[in-house]
């Protein structure tokens, strides 16, 4: 049984009609077929690739005019320009707008990051610099 699956085949008849009418029927029906498929390349073909997006991509960009000044202890006082209090979008339609500044004073030691890093925390006074200033970027 497998070995006549495996060598045996059929061959398709080819039949002949010699038929005028019914081979122009047959012939028209190719031309329709060929034709509504070249049509259909030609109008959809060039938007194959593209994906068209209709909605309006645009930015805003809001300039703020001012100073922020916040009095700090002993007579110092922190003054911030619209250069330092612009922050971009960080997120997609989305506008942001400091209303409300809140100063965290910092101490700055050697290794101010890790408490248990004892290199890295100050013997003397010599070595931590209160309210330090690190140079800017």
């Amino acid at each position: 049984m497998l070995r006549s699956c495996i060598s045996n085949y059929k061959i398709p008849k080819v039949v002949i009609i010699r038929s005028i009418p019914f081979t122009l029927v047959c012939r028209f029906v190719q031309c329709i077929i060929l034709l509504y498929g070249i049509l259909y390349l030609i109008f959809t073909y060039p938007t194959w690739y593209q994906e068209v997006n209709e909605s309006i991509a645009s930015t805003v960009i809001a300039k703020i005019k001012g100073i922020y000044y916040n009095p700090i202890e002993q007579n110092q006082s922190l003054i911030i320009d619209n250069a330092d209090y612009i922050v971009l979008s960080q997120e997609k339609d989305a506008l942001f707008l400091m209303t409300n500044s809140i100063q965290t004073v910092q101490e700055y030691k050697r290794c101010s990051e890790s408490f248990r890093a004892r290199q890295g925390m100050c013997v003397n006074d010599s070595q931590c610099q209160l309210k330090m200033s690190l140079p800017s970027v």
